[in-house]
């Protein structure tokens, strides 16, 4: 049986790219903080929770592209197998939580990305970006013209296209904005 988690946070370590001895395996590990957090009305204010702490590991092509795509500081989504380890030290036991990833990708909802499929070419190595074509759909982002101002979420609020501040929330009130929060990393 596998356990499978999906799990929010940001990149707290640069991805360390390695290869696996004996076959040669692409490996890339980084260390994940994933802090609940939630808007306390009445303290007008953002609360965090406990922060829980991942090691994500990546095989083979994803490993590459993990190494490639994933800086500090930015938010992502992880889905993989959970794995506890226990080992004792000195006496203490001890234990770290991993995920070996089966994707990795930006969590658009603070921020913007752009994709670039991968080629048949080894782990870690250049891929040509497709914006560097210059036409058609990889051309890169739209320009802020040519987007609407305003976008409705299907939720019932409204959005700035270009901000991505929430305009006005269900029946027209403003609500709080998630991006507004400060994010502390440790």
């Amino acid at each position: 049986m596998t356990d499978l988690i999906t799990v929010r946070g940001f990149v707290a370590t640069k991805p360390d790219p390695r290869t696996m001895p004996g076959n040669g395996t692409a490996v890339a590990s980084f260390r994940l903080a994933s802090t609940p957090r939630w808007y306390d009305a009445q303290a007008k204010e953002w609360k965090d929770g406990h922060t829980n702490w991942y090691t994500v590991t990546a095989f083979r092509a994803l490993a590459g592209t993990v190494t490639a795509s994933v800086q500090v500081g930015q938010p992502v989504i992880v889905q993989g197998k959970l794995r506890v380890k226990t080992w004792e030290s000195g006496g203490i036991k001890r234990s770290t939580v991993e995920i070996e990833a089966l994707s990795v990708g930006h969590d658009l909802a603070f921020g913007t990305a752009s994709f670039a499929r991968s080629s048949g070419s080894q782990p870690g190595e250049r891929r040509q970006d497709p914006r560097e074509s210059g036409s058609g759909w990889d051309a890169g982002p739209a320009s802020a013209g040519s987007l609407p101002s305003e976008v409705e979420t299907g939720t019932g609020e409204w959005v700035d296209a270009r901000t991505g501040q929430i305009l006005r929330g269900p029946g027209g009130s403003r609500g709080p904005d998630p991006r507004d929060r400060p994010h502390r990393h440790r």
